[in-house]
């Protein structure tokens, strides 16, 4: 799976400066919900409150690229809405890697000759 960084998010998906401010925004405020979720797929589906309404905004990660989808009329593919969930996921990731490095390396699952003879 790629690894997100906001770097990427502000400079390969976001369509402009302006547009990741506005996202980054959203984010802060936390004007989206999580919707659905399949960490296996990459798969993530949002609410995001928009100017509008609200929209539906998917995002995929692939091994090397970003996929998005999002109702909103925005014509371009890098709108804020996309930006702010995807920085969620950034940090959803983040805990998950965060997570992961703090548990504990799981012991020997076998015996050892010593522990077989007694």
């Amino acid at each position: 799976m790629l690894e997100l960084t906001k770097n990427y998010i502000r400079d390969q998906v976001a369509d402009s400066a302006v547009i990741f401010r506005r996202g980054t925004g959203i984010y802060a405020t936390g004007a989206f919900m999580l919707r659905e979720m399949d960490k296996e797929a990459g798969r993530f589906v949002y609410d995001v409150d928009g100017s509008f309404g609200d929209y539906v905004t998917e995002v995929r990660l692939g091994a090397d690229r970003v996929e998005s989808f999002c109702s909103c009329p925005y014509p371009g593919t890098g709108c804020k809405h996309t930006v702010a969930a995807l920085l969620d996921v950034h940090s959803i990731l983040d805990q998950w890697k965060r997570a992961a490095d703090s548990m504990p390396a799981p012991e020997d699952p076998y015996l050892s000759a010593d522990e077989i003879k007694a």
